[in-house]
């Protein structure tokens, strides 16, 4: 065999077959939501998915974005830049805390809950090292209802009137 024979059975088997060249012409589905998310923000896509539940089909539908490079923002874009799910990660829980400073803390346990955070630490985490008044005493209250504060901080919330 003479070396341009070589070569070209060589580039007959570097081609892809037809069913991978068809492959390439279906289209991703991200199920009912693809549509819908198609129109949306990254981060009202991620808002979504953590209300619903489906974060899994929305890291992977933001990875597909990402490959197409069609993130609507730098800072979206940054965040997920290295890792889809440490960037949604992060971006989920600054929803978690949007949702928490316009008072609906019902709407953050069932995000954090989606999210797979502990939904008690991290809504004591808030109202502890948050700065906002309201929003300490929002989270405090509801809290305190699920009687979820342990007997060193109850003592903490009392002594220093939180």
């Amino acid at each position: 065999m003479t070396f341009t024979e070589k070569m070209k059975q060589a580039a007959n088997l570097s081609q892809r077959s037809p069913l991978e060249a068809e492959m390439d012409t279906i289209p991703l589905s991200f199920g009912a939501h693809h549509e819908q998310w198609e129109t949306m923000d990254d981060i009202e896509v991620i808002r979504d998915s953590l209300l619903c539940g489906n974060i899994s089909l929305a890291m992977s539908f933001l990875q597909y974005r990402k490959e197409r490079g069609a993130f609507q923002s730098e800072t979206v874009a940054l965040l997920l830049n290295n890792s889809v799910f440490q960037g949604y990660r992060t971006l989920g829980q600054c929803i978690v805390y949007q949702a928490v400073c316009m008072g609906d803390v019902d709407g953050a346990v069932n995000m954090l809950y989606n999210l797979g955070e502990d939904v008690d630490v991290c809504l004591k985490k808030i109202a502890f090292n948050t700065t906002r008044r309201e929003v300490r005493s929002n989270l405090i209250s509801y809290l305190s209802k699920k009687l979820l504060f342990t007997d060193e901080e109850s003592q903490l919330i009392s002594i220093f009137h939180i």
